[in-house]
């Protein structure tokens, strides 16, 4: 098979003889054109100018039907005035642009990883972080081990610093760490800790000094030995950092890869994902590209399997025009894509229309490294994040905000007015067959009107969902009973102020709210679920500002601990302060029992209980809090 290089530069070739036919047609109407004015004036080279375009050329591509259908979003025709801007001056600034900006750009090596040598150390600690989906991990900027934790902070000049602790607070060792050079890291990072507790495997956004280009980073760092803490190697993905998960030994990468206008197709790079080292990268296979009919962006969803040790590629693939929201189950990923379907129905008052969202779902199964695209099927209402789906036992869930607009359109002869404007939203609940893609049972506007989907939880064959009016802040809490999807039934709170932008599960039927009050503080709320509904068992509510980010609360089921990062104004201290404060969750109801100065982003404030210690982290330099309970 081809490289993506020989691939280029096939296309390159022919594209190079096109082009020397295009300077031949140049030259050709260079010269009629200086008769021409002779004898008829400016009329030829200043007459109104349409522009034709023509891509035929990339026809012996194997891309050339994924460069068909991004052509259709991406070409912006150039607004030449007349013959004599494209063929004279444009030509002639091409040709002494060439001569003067004539060079080649750097090419930065990215050099091959060797292949960590571990071994095997004794740690027998199991990850027990809140991942979505048992066994399928995912990144984070706190990690541990039987005896050590690992936090991802921030370090000198744009980078980051990985810190290592014992349990007895000691620092083990700061490793900073940097982008290449010629580059800069833009994103926040994220990271991965081998079973063997050995190594450490960094996720990052970055991009060149132009802006230009942009990589998800892939960062290999041994820390077998804590004195001398090595980096191994790193690997390059195209486009923005979505999300990732990690399953026996191999990582999956998601990306967002985008095209821009105009792109040049004779340069892979600038309309299809690659990966690999800098220097050496390859392009996704044509017969891994799966595109919709009708794109409704230039966009590509790009996912790449890669191994733990060497931080090669053992497969990708990329979805067209996708995505906004990615789920991973144990054995599947899925992509959502939204769109919005209008009709028009002639009313005896005038001509209406009406724009429901809709969510297409594609499924992609990954098992042992190897990618496969399962097909697409279709709800109505759009999906807020992964925590709106979740699979179970063959069933995937969809928690949708429906939206329904319409209008009237008028037409006053010169132009065509729009007025009448409804807006009707609500929320519903899907069941899919994941074999067929069938819907197998729905629950359609279950929620009060005017009320949008703000955080859901599943939880075996329970389902917990908070609909809220966010203007208003006033919300209800369902429980939906799935165990039966011919006989759904559900119970719920009823109106109560604020609304939970997270719902957590705590156990014996115990539902966690985190969110807003009526005034817009933190308000932590303790549910219960009973025969006659969904219950409140406690509220507690702070004048603070606090992280809506899920990763960043610490969650202990099994002792009831509930931890979260804030930030107070309403305290004696000049400028308020900040804190991390730790919860006792049971069926009686919420009691603080620590509270530590933590200062910092809410978001990137982690914490962990073991042992009767809370550890506290943050994200600057020395921010790190042990204290006993």
């Amino acid at each position: 098979m081809k490289t993506s290089k020989e691939r280029t530069e096939g296309i390159r070739q022919a594209y190079e003889k096109k082009k020397k036919a295009r300077k031949r047609a140049i030259i050709t109407a260079v010269v009629t054109a200086s008769f021409a004015l002779v004898t008829v004036g400016n009329v030829a080279l200043f007459a109104p100018y349409s522009s034709t375009h023509d891509i035929t050329v990339y026809a012996g591509s194997e891309y050339y039907a994924v460069i068909e259908k991004l052509d259709t979003l991406t070409y912006t025709p150039p607004r030449y005035k007349n013959n004599y801007q494209k063929y004279i001056r444009e030509p002639l600034s091409d040709f002494f642009g060439g001569l003067i900006g004539c060079g080649m750009a750097k090419d930065y090596a990215g050099g091959a990883m060797p292949e960590a040598d571990f071994n095997n150390s004794k740690n027998d600690y199991v990850e027990t972080t809140d991942n979505q989906t048992q066994g399928v991990i995912e990144g984070d900027l706190i990690k541990r081990t039987n005896d050590r934790i690992f936090y991802l902070g921030e370090g000198e000049n744009g980078g980051y610093e990985l810190r290592g602790y014992s349990l007895a607070g000691e620092t083990l060792f700061c490793y900073e760490i940097q982008p290449q050079e010629g580059y800069v890291f833009y994103a926040d990072a994220e990271m991965y800790l081998s079973q063997d507790g050995e190594q450490i495997t960094v996720l990052t956004g970055c991009y060149t000094g132009a802006r230009s280009v942009r990589y998800t980073e892939l960062i290999g760092i041994s820390i077998a030995d804590e004195s001398a803490v090595t980096e191994t190697g790193r690997a390059y993905f195209s486009g923005e950092y979505n999300t990732s998960r990690y399953v026996d030994g191999v990582f999956y990468i998601v990306n967002n890869f985008f095209v821009a206008n105009n792109p040049d197709f004779t340069d892979e790079s600038a309309f299809l994902p690659q990966y690999g080292r800098l220097g050496s990268m390859q392009s996704v296979d044509a017969d891994g590209i799966y595109a919709p009919e009708i794109l409704t962006s230039a966009r590509y969803t790009f996912v790449c399997a890669v191994a733990e040790d060497t931080l090669e590629t053992q497969d990708s693939v990329a979805f067209l025009s996708w995505s906004d929201t990615v789920y991973a189950s144990a054995e599947n990923m899925y992509f959502t894509r939204s769109y919005t379907r209008e009709a028009s129905t002639l009313k005896t008052d005038g001509n209406y229309i009406y724009r429901t969202p809709v969510t297409q779902i594609s499924r992609l199964s990954y098992q042992d490294g190897a990618l496969k695209n399962e097909g697409v099927f279709e709800v109505e209402g759009t999906v807020k994040n992964q925590y709106s789906m979740d699979e179970y036992e063959g069933i995937l869930r969809v928690a949708t905000t429906y939206e329904h607009t319409s209008y009237q359109e008028v037409d006053n002869g010169d132009y065509i007015s729009r007025g009448n404007w409804k807006r009707e939203t609500n929320a519903n609940l899907y069941c899919v067959d994941i074999a067929s893609g069938e819907i197998r049972a729905s629950v359609e506007k279950f929620a009060p009107d005017g009320e949008t989907v703000e955080s859901v939880r599943f939880d075996g064959a329970k389902a917990y969902i908070c609909t809220a009016v966010v203007v208003t802040l006033t919300d209800p809490v369902f429980a939906f009973d799935l165990s039966d999807l011919d006989k759904i039934t559900y119970t719920d709170t009823g109106t109560i102020d604020g609304y939970s932008s997270s719902l957590i599960q705590m156990g014996d039927g115990l539902l966690l709210g985190v969110g807003y009050d009526e005034l817009r503080r933190l308000k932590i709320e303790l549910y219960e679920e009973t025969q006659e509904g969904v219950v409140i068992v406690d509220t507690h509510t702070l004048d603070a500002e606090f992280s809506e980010e899920y990763k960043s609360y610490y969650i202990d089921r099994e002792n009831g601990y509930f931890g979260i990062g804030i930030y107070r104004w309403d305290t004696p201290v000049k400028g308020g302060s900040g804190e991390y404060r730790l919860y006792k969750i049971d069926g009686y109801g919420i009691t603080e029992i620590k509270c530590v100065a933590l200062w910092g982003d809410n978001a990137k404030k982690r914490a962990l209980v073991i042992d009767g210690v809370l550890y506290a982290f943050g994200e600057d330099k020395g921010s790190f809090v042990m204290e006993n309970l």
